[in-house]
This record gives C-alpha cells, sequence and structure tokens, in this order.
C-alpha cells in the first residue's frame, strides 16, 4: 500500500511539475496583428509596420531588414542596454548614453523627473522601462538618441 501511494505521490509530483513548467514557458514576440509605429533614431525617421511586442524585437527585425546599420546592445533579451544602433555611438569620456523616449502615455512607462520632448505634434515621455520590456503600442512614436548627464 505504502509503495502504491508513494508511486501514486510521485506521477502527481512530476504532474504538477510539468504543467508550472509549460505555463511558464516564453510566448512569442509578435503581437496578434500588425501595427504601424514611427521609429526615430536621431535624424533618421522610420516608417514601420510590425507585429512584434516590444521595442527590443522591433529593432532587432529593422536590423534584419537593413533598414538600419547596426544594433549593438549588452546584456540579454531581457534585460537590453543599447551601446550602439545605426548612426548613434555615445562616447563614454564625455558622459553619453543612448536614451529612449516613446509617446505612449502610461505612467508605467514613463521615467519621472525627467522633462519630456516634443517631436513634431507628439509629446513624448523618457521611458522607465528598458526596450525589451516597452510595448508596441499601433501609432505610438519611439525616438531613439543620444543623451548625457553631467559628472558631478
Amino acid at each position: 500500500m505504502k509503495k502504491l501511494l508513494s508511486i501514486i505521490m510521485t506521477l502527481l509530483l512530476l504532474a504538477t511539475s510539468v504543467c508550472t513548467l509549460y505555463g511558464c514557458q516564453l510566448t512569442s514576440s509578435r503581437t496578434r496583428n500588425q501595427v504601424s509605429i514611427t521609429v526615430i533614431i536621431g535624424e533618421n525617421e522610420l516608417s514601420v509596420d510590425t507585429m512584434e511586442s516590444n521595442l527590443h524585437m522591433v529593432l532587432v527585425e529593422l536590423l534584419d531588414g537593413n533598414k538600419i546599420s547596426s544594433y549593438v546592445y549588452s546584456g540579454s533579451t531581457y534585460s537590453v542596454y543599447i551601446t550602439q544602433i545605426d548612426e548613434l555611438t555615445p562616447t563614454v569620456a564625455s558622459n553619453e548614453f543612448i536614451t529612449v523616449f516613446h509617446s505612449i502615455d502610461d505612467d508605467g512607462l514613463k521615467m519621472y523627473g525627467v522633462d519630456n520632448v516634443v517631436v513634431g505634434d507628439k509629446t513624448l515621455y523618457c521611458s522607465g522601462v528598458g526596450v525589451s520590456m516597452l510595448p508596441i503600442v499601433d501609432g505610438a512614436t519611439y525616438y531613439i538618441f543620444i543623451d548625457s548627464y553631467s559628472g558631478e
């Protein structure tokens, strides 16, 4: 009886583990519908139709489609720090870095304490999340440029 109970408990534990791991698997980076966005990299403005769900994957798509000349980042797909993109290469000695602004009016995606930027008729907010977590929203504008900070 104990052996049968042990076998049942082992199978139950195994089934629970399989279901849990299956539920945690990575989902596709693609959204359900194609959306149109604007990506501005420095002075280069691109109109993009995509099915990707985050800005990192859109940038990979632009590189793969030869729409931008380079996209170099450190970290992993889930924690991306852009070190070079297209013609933008920040100078570390000058305290430069690549920053991202977007037009998505969502408090969870904004970095407070940073002035907004107006491009055309759109107000852009400094991104409070990395490009791998920044969602793609139909009609949104994403502005990537070199910024700097005072080292004092």
